[in-house]
């Protein structure tokens, strides 16, 4: 997995995809990475805690909107199925650290998404082709800086 760093905040974290998931490999293969769950539905984040929990993970949760946090900035930030890519990037500009990434899983609009979030922001993107969906990909992204005009 390379280096990685104290923190990977996973946003929207929802039914625990990917956060979870990320959670338990880090247990095995970076023990002291903390996995940051940031999820605003109450009924979500409860079943978050209980799954945390109950596998022994290295997670934070924090039932809120991202809006409303200030935490670390974290090597590594991810989302699924939360926003459209402008919107997404105003969340993570100030989540994620100096020379770190975003892993933002995006469906079948992602091209048009990318176009759209161009106008407003600088920033390299590889696109990885989804192996189980054809329309989807992971958006890796990063130097996420507002464009200037």
């Amino acid at each position: 997995m390379g280096q990685l760093g104290n923190f990977w905040i996973d946003i929207g974290s929802g039914g625990g995809f990917p956060g979870i998931v990320i959670a338990i490999i880090l247990k095995e293969s970076a023990p002291s990475t903390t996995v940051v769950l940031i999820e605003s539905d109450v009924r979500k984040a409860t079943f978050l805690r209980q799954a945390v929990a109950t596998l022994g993970l290295n997670c934070q949760i924090h039932n809120a909107r991202i809006e409303s946090l200030n935490l670390p900035r974290g090597t590594t930030v991810s989302a699924r199925a939360l926003a459209p890519l402008p919107k997404l990037l105003s969340f993570v500009e100030n989540l994620v650290e100096e020379g770190g990434v975003c892993l933002l899983m995006k469906g079948q609009s992602y091209q048009q998404e990318l176009a759209a979030a161009r106008q407003s922001w600088s920033f390299d993107c590889e696109v990885i082709k989804s192996q189980t969906n054809t329309d989807a990909a992971v958006l890796t992204i990063r130097n996420i800086q507002r464009a200037t005009r």
